[in-house]
């Protein structure tokens, strides 16, 4: 052994210069050889106690480069363990700083996860790093500090690419900004390796950045900095290569911008040079030591993408026949699951456009193997678009058992990806880019016979993140304590409190909101650990026919190749599914974007209530039609739509008949509707209206149980400054009428944000007869019009724990819902439902003030003479509203009459046997959205035809 090792008689000074010319060149160079041998000769002396303390860093440091070179476990993790041995040294046998040695462990952590993926890795380094960075002690060199916030800019990226969270990315971005004005100010200027090092990253973020958001200034400064680190990093360091292959992810991002931008032959021809050179950058032979690295499967993933985009522009098969070599060679060796993924992406791609070119079945069976591999990492960053690309592919051709099979692993991701973000705007950012996922999914297991499974899939796509704050507040913690895991649910109520107050607030603390939702995720996984496995189920995850007690649920979701509908009854019928053919993502997405336009631009008369006709008539013919006919009519049905059917009032859909006042049947004639934003938040508002009634046992004293909570507060003509409502006041006086001493009222300068936002703590009902408006581009800022400024949608879903079980918003598009998250629901209702409410009436358009006072009026008569619940009262005062000549409405509301007085005999005869309100407009606009309100779901004993 000693004749291999010549140098073990030299002495320790002269053996520590070999070791470090031997790591100089090995570093220099990126050969192994050195690398080993410097590694030989410090743990040589290290063994024999002769490494000085000072010269560990560098023994660690040989480990960390000759493992990410090599991919080698045991140096990555002899890194590690030398630099934790290192933070065990004493200080006074430490002459160097602390933070070296903080830096050392947070930079063998990082290049370990680099290798192997292990987020505690990972995040472990983001830790240490982030406190580097922060530290109240300067640094004496910016050079170091600007290395250390380099690793957390790292650090923050690659969590960007685990979890989709912008913020991380932005961080990364803000970190290499200082770090780099940082380095070029210092004395004298360096712009050598380490500021290559920090542009190359800063480029790699923004271009990251610019895929997120389009941004073609994000691009421009992206390429502007990666030449920058091309130019000034010598090209023999080992990281050069690395930086060239993100210098080509830039070009080819440019390439693909300008196809985008012009697709006909003479875009083709000017993007073909910048992918030539693209594939020039990926297209160089590595060292034979670094074949098997990560960056080699890196540019084998690269040239692959160059390939395919070059075969975009020239239609050439050789093009494609080459991005399949490449990635066949990129996939041999060490696997590491994320880049095994992309790599067989890149062959799917390369399968599938072969087939498509060529007709080959064998290029479509490879196609698919290849797609069907690299599905099976649901947890890497990019799962569940590689899953839609493939599903997306398969309903194209009608292959419904492979597209069920690929929106299944879609949903999967879709679910790991959601779980791992903590932070409500994380998930918001994650909702924006799954949009219309689940509904594919939906489409594709209906066309597959597969209903049960696209229940559960269209229920995964919506309302989510107000499931989880209802379920949440509503969880069972009772039964926690009833088997003595009383500190359980302490932990959870705490951690979820403390989540809570972050909710739509200014963002100021990440880091504490970051740990308050960390801390929930803690206490959930305690209490699922502890026996109770299905708490707080990920919606879709729990069946769906939990939440059809007395009701069925009727699902309605659009894709390209169509629409679709799936019935969920009561009991142990079997769930069916109908097929709206005409109902296709993109028809119905023109008739809802139509309908905002138009909305938008409204004007009461005859246009507004001509486009209200043509649009209902279209939602009968092609969606609740054909709907309707898979429906009796002896129970009620909830409405769930999804996409751009949430848009349209599809309880209004009609069809001509004769034998109706008005020559239609619409369809809330036929069967009783509601709507709820999913089956999880039906079900939660269900218990919440349960919970209520038995908080309240003397809320039943007009006859027996009283099918409106009491007390009843009704809020009318608020001091404003807005145009009065003249007829606000009828509204709330025929609610006193019917509630008697159970009614009261808050008007004027009394309606008030904080006299109403008391109220919710106590009335069962609240009533607001006012102005409001829909912010649909900032739905939070939806509000309604109080004496002292607007009742936003914040400050209501803020409003925790209210035990309020009813609200009527008789106001303008309160019941309108955000444009950018349609399937989250944001509005006024859910805000409601989201701050205590078990049920919202609403409205979808700006509504008449008098067809409205009739229709509030008559729905209190019918709750309160009639007996009727809320969802039924409300439908039948929308028919009577509809259908009743003018002479009946005076005689139920005798101050409507006063608007015939003066009238002669026949002018009034005339005015008396006139329907003044058959128009959709007059009486369709408000909607019931949540709990039926008898406690145990909408009771089928009040329908009626």
């Amino acid at each position: 052994m000693a004749a291999d090792r010549p140098w073990r008689d030299l002495p320790v000074d002269a053996l520590l210069a070999y070791g470090a010319a031997a790591e100089s060149r090995g570093k220099r160079l990126g050969t192994s050889a050195d690398l080993a041998a410097a590694i030989d000769a410090y743990t040589h002396l290290k063994s024999s106690g002769a490494l000085p303390v000072e010269s560990w860093p560098a023994l660690a440091d040989c480990h960390r480069v000759l493992g990410k070179l090599t991919g080698g476990r045991h140096h990555l993790d002899s890194a590690v363990a030398l630099a934790e041995e290192l933070l065990s040294v004493p200080a006074d046998e430490w002459t160097g700083r602390d933070e070296w040695r903080q830096y050392l462990l947070a930079l063998t952590l990082r290049s370990r996860y680099e290798v192997y993926d292990e987020a505690a890795d990972l995040e472990r380094s983001l830790r240490i790093t982030e406190e580097l960075v922060r530290s109240p002690h300067p640094w004496a060199d910016p050079g170091d500090w600007a290395m250390a916030a380099n690793v957390a800019a790292n650090n923050y990226q690659s969590r960007f690419l685990r979890g989709s969270r912008t913020a991380d990315l932005e961080a990364a971005v803000s970190l290499r900004r200082r770090a780099i004005k940082r380095l070029q100010s210092a004395e004298p200027l360096e712009p050598g390796y380490r500021l290559a090092g920090l542009t190359h990253g800063l480029g790699a973020d923004l271009l990251t950045l610019h895929e997120h958001r389009g941004d073609s200034s994000l691009l421009t400064e992206a390429l502007q900095a990666l030449r920058f680190a091309v130019a000034n990093m010598p090209r023999q360091d080992p990281s050069w290569l690395g930086l060239c292959s993100t210098l080509g992810h830039a070009l080819l991002r440019n390439a693909k911008v300008r196809l985008e931008e012009d697709s006909t032959p003479q875009g083709r021809a000017a993007a073909t040079p910048l992918i030539d050179e693209v594939v020039e950058l990926f297209d160089v032979a590595l060292p034979p030591e670094r074949r098997g690295s990560a960056l080699a499967r890196i540019r084998a993933l690269s040239l692959a993408e160059a390939l395919l985009v070059r075969h975009q522009a020239s239609q050439q098969l050789e093009d494609l026949d080459r991005a399949l070599t490449v990635t066949r060679r990129g996939l041999d060796g060490a696997a590491g699951s994320r880049l095994d993924a992309d790599l067989l992406l890149r062959m799917a791609e390369a399968y599938r456009l072969r087939n498509e070119a060529t007709g080959a079945q064998s290029d479509l069976e490879h196609a698919v193997a290849a797609y069907r591999e690299c599905c099976s990492w649901p947890d890497s960053a990019n799962a569940a678009r590689d899953a839609h690309q493939w599903g997306s592919w398969a309903m194209s051709r009608g292959a419904w058992s492979e597209a069920a099979e690929a929106y299944g692993h879609a949903l999967l991701a879709l679910r790991v990806r959601h779980e791992r973000q903590q932070r409500p705007r994380h998930k918001e950012e994650w909702l924006r880019d799954s949009q219309f996922v689940p509904a594919r999914a939906a489409y594709a297991m209906v066309r597959n016979g597969q209903p049960e499974r696209a229940a559960a899939a269209a229920e995964q796509g919506r309302a989510l993140l107000l499931a989880e704050a209802l379920q949440r507040e509503t969880a069972d913690l009772a039964a926690l304590r009833r088997q003595g895991l009383a500190a359980l649910a302490e932990r959870f109520e705490a951690a979820r409190d403390r989540l809570a107050a972050f909710r739509d607030g200014p963002g100021e603390d990440p880091d504490a909101e970051a740990e308050a939702a960390t801390a929930l995720d803690a206490a959930v996984s305690a209490i699922r650990n502890a026996g109770h496995e299905d708490f707080l189920l990920l919606p879709g995850t729990a069946p769906v026919r939990d939440s059809a007690s007395k009701a069925s649920l009727v699902y309605l979701f659009a894709a390209e190749p169509g629409g679709a509908a799936v019935i969920v009854p009561p009991g142990d019928a079997p769930i069916r599914s109908v097929l709206l053919d005409g109902a296709d993502l993109r028809t119905a997405t023109e008739k809802a974007n139509t309908h905002l336009v138009v909305h938008q631009n409204r004007r009461p008369g005859p246009a507004w209530e001509q486009h209200l006709d043509d649009l209902t008539r279209w939602c009968w013919t092609y969606v609740m039609g054909p709907v309707l006919k898979e429906l009796p009519p002896v129970q009620p049905y909830v409405l769930i739509p999804s996409g751009p059917l949430a848009f349209l009032p599809l309880h209004a859909a009609w069809e001509p008949a004769r034998d109706s006042p008005t020559g239609r049947r619409y369809a809330l004639d036929v069967v009783s509707l509601s709507y709820a934003p999913s089956a999880t938040v039906l079900r939660a508002a269900t218990r919440k209206a349960a919970a209520g009634h038995t908080a309240r046992p003397d809320s039943g004293t007009l006859a027996g149980r009283h099918p409106v909570p009491l007390p009843a507060v009704g809020v009318h003509d608020p001091a404003d400054g807005q145009l009065r409502l003249p007829f606000a006041e009828l509204e709330i006086d025929a609610m006193i009428s019917v509630l008697g001493p159970h009614g009261v009222r808050l008007w004027g300068q009394e309606a008030t944000r904080d006299a109403v936002l008391d109220q919710l703590s106590r009335a069962g009902t609240v009533h607001f007869a006012c102005h409001g408006t829909a912010h649909l581009h900032d739905p939070l800022s939806s509000c309604l019009f109080l004496t002292d400024g607007p009742l936003t949608v914040r400050e209501i879903r803020g409003r925790r724990g209210a035990s309020s079980r009813l609200a009527v918003l008789s106001g303008c598009e309160t019941g309108l819902v955000g444009t950018a998250l349609p399937d989250e629901a944001v509005g006024l209702p859910a805000a409601c439902i989201e701050a205590g409410f078990s049920a919202v009436i609403a409205s979808l358009w700006s509504v008449h003030d008098i067809a409205t006072a009739l229709l509030m009026a008559r729905f209190y008569q019918l709750c309160g003479h009639e007996g009727l619940l809320p969802p039924e009262a409300l439908r039948q005062a929308q028919r009577w509203v509809r259908d009743a000549t003018n002479a009946e409405k005076a005689e139920a509301v005798p101050s409507y009459g006063r608007s015939a007085e003066g009238m002669s005999p026949v002018e009034r005869e005339f005015w008396g046997s006139a329907r003044a309100h058959v128009s959709p407009y007059y009486w369709a606009a408000f909607t019931y959205t949540g709990a039926g309100l008898d406690g145990d779901g909408t009771s089928p004993a009040h329908v009626r035809g």
